[in-house]
């Protein structure tokens, strides 16, 4: 698990934490629009999207954004992957047991003070109903309460996503409030980082 200390943004997103089933790692970073990119390995890079691929399901993808529904190649998955790890955190949870890859975890700040966190995920249908949707929110709590310069964790919620509420309200976030219309709730939780 983490430490507490006062991280910059770029080292706060560098940060991997963990739960019981779950190790929430860094995404590896790459820029295709480069020669060279940091993984400096296109076979690798090529397995790894492959991977993300296989996470953007219709049904895991249908309380997102549309512009995530119309990924269905390679290239257009890497220009997605890179917008998302120049948004801030981008992190992918896989299983302890066996390494796999089941999901991905947004965080980016909402306010200037940095304060604020927003958090998005989103999890392989195969992983629903076990769970994992909680442990991750409580492991994300966990690692926020480490970090001295995030006190709120902000989630926007589909109305119609009952099961990402509830796992978020199961987690302690309160309802804020909506765009009515986007139908869109806002769940807000405090952090105590005070230990």
């Amino acid at each position: 698990m983490t430490t507490k200390s006062s991280l910059p943004t770029s080292s706060l997103f560098e940060t991997a934490f963990s739960s019981q089933r779950l190790n929430i790692s860094p995404m590896p970073k790459f820029d295709h629009f480069q020669a060279q990119s940091v993984t400096q390995d296109p076979d690798k890079e090529n397995a790894m999207i492959a991977e993300v691929m296989a996470l953007l399901t219709p049904a895991a993808t249908a309380y997102l954004p549309s512009e995530w529904l119309e990924l269905n190649s390679i290239t257009a998955t890497k220009s997605w992957y890179q917008q998302r790890g120049n948004e801030g955190g981008f992190y992918g949870i896989r299983l302890k047991p066996d390494d796999r890859l089941v999901g991905l975890v947004f965080l980016s700040h909402v306010t200037d003070e940095n304060s604020a966190m927003h958090i998005g995920y989103l999890l392989q249908e195969s992983c629903w109903g076990q769970g994992y949707g909680s442990e991750l929110i409580a492991a994300i709590i966990t690692w926020a309460s480490l970090q001295p310069n995030i006190h709120t964790l902000i989630a926007g919620v589909e109305a119609d996503n009952h099961a990402s509420i509830a796992v978020l309200k199961k987690n302690g976030f309160k309802s804020q409030s909506s765009n009515t219309a986007s139908s869109t709730l806002f769940l807000q939780r405090q952090i105590d980082n005070s230990k």
